[in-house]
């Protein structure tokens, strides 16, 4: 529905247009369920307690989807509902994503750190278990908090088995026949790791991967407006002072002589990777423009 929601020439994308709700930060999440969950279901053995988590999960979204029949549902809200509880029926979720213009990373909870160096992708940033309204959070965090909750409670350790991600695959509304078959096969690795399908074939490849965690996953903003001229950067390790970006200051064209003087070079502030920048080269003040993973970390 996003995708296909344009002004002229662009994709509205994450964005109602309606309210400006982000359509990707909608999901439902409630930490008193598992707590209450725990409290009934101390007894059984993982098998069942899998299964039964998982019917209670769903009680939860019907519960927070008949909330329309008092108070009203957004359009955004209740389609995000309907998402999560067919997610909910799984062992791992992967929210297939596009960036403006990106490299390809992943998004991973840092309990899943190891499997994620099963996809084909060679820059992973680790988030905290925490919620802040995505998918791949909605649909880990009960099972982190049914983890926690019962080892709090009766000392019991359970498994963590469920794994959720938000895969970015490159730049929006782009098609590269050649790399979405890369693509594929980077799902089909993670897919043979995790035992859902049984291949012959490697699809794992021997790659440099890179972690950075979310709190050192930094955004560099527009001090000035103007045309922004970027450089060969997208994916590749920079150092700190390094340029990334030629701004073209109008304010500060004074004759034709002088317009080096009205061009501002954009520099990284720390050594990193660009993992993306806007899809166009007009810019306004305090527009973001790169953001990095910084203090990366081989895995």
């Amino acid at each position: 529905y996003g995708g296909n929601l344009k002004s002229g020439e662009h994709i509205l994308g994450r964005f109602d247009p309606c309210n400006g709700y982000n359509w990707n930060r909608l999901y439902h999440w409630n930490p008193h369920c598992v707590e209450n969950f725990v409290e009934k279901n101390q007894d059984l053995e993982w098998p069942e307690l899998k299964l039964a988590f998982k019917d209670h999960l769903q009680e939860e979204i019907l519960s927070a989807l008949n909330q329309k029949q008092t108070l009203g549902q957004s359009y955004g809200k209740e389609l995000c509902l309907y998402l999560q509880k067919w997610a909910h029926q799984a062992d791992c979720v992967l929210d297939l994503h596009t960036g403006p213009i990106s490299a390809h990373h992943l998004y991973a909870p840092v309990s899943a750190q190891e499997s994620s160096t099963y996809f084909n992708i060679p820059y992973v940033l680790l988030i905290p278990m925490e919620f802040a309204g995505a998918l791949d959070e909605a649909t880990f965090m009960p099972w982190w908090h049914l983890k926690e909750t019962f080892k709090k409670v009766t000392n019991r350790d359970i498994p963590m088995d469920f794994e959720g991600y938000t895969v970015e695959l490159g730049s929006e509304a782009q098609v590269d026949f050649t790399q979405a078959q890369k693509d594929v096969e980077s799902l089909l690795s993670y897919f043979n790791h995790k035992g859902v399908i049984k291949t012959k074939v490697e699809y794992r490849l021997e790659m440099e991967r890179l972690g950075c965690y979310l709190k050192d996953y930094i955004s560099i903003f527009a001090k000035e407006a103007g045309l922004l001229e970027y450089q060969d950067v997208l994916g590749k390790k920079v150092k700190a002072q390094d340029i990334l970006g030629k701004l073209l200051d109008f304010s500060k064209v004074t004759d034709q002589d002088h317009i080096e003087d009205a061009i501002i070079h954009i520099t990284s502030p720390t050594d990193g990777v660009v993992i993306c920048h806007p899809p166009i080269s007009t810019i306004h003040q305090g527009e973001e423009l790169f953001k990095i993973f910084s203090k990366t970390f081989v895995l």
